[in-house]
């Protein structure tokens, strides 16, 4: 069975000086929830994450 990687370890990979950078992240709550989740992971400062959720109504 293939191990994926965590969201964090994705996003390092795909973005390697993140913590340096400002992150906007906007889709629904578990979609940004997750990412949030993995901002914090990595240390990303909170006044470079900037998000916003939504939903389907």
């Amino acid at each position: 069975m293939r191990r994926r990687r965590s969201t964090g370890a994705r996003l390092r990979a795909l973005v390697p000086d993140i913590t340096e950078r400002d992150v906007y992240v906007c889709g629904p709550p578990s979609m940004t929830a997750a990412v949030l989740g993995a901002l914090r992971e990595l240390t990303v400062p909170h006044r470079q994450v900037h998000a916003e959720r939504f939903g389907l109504a």
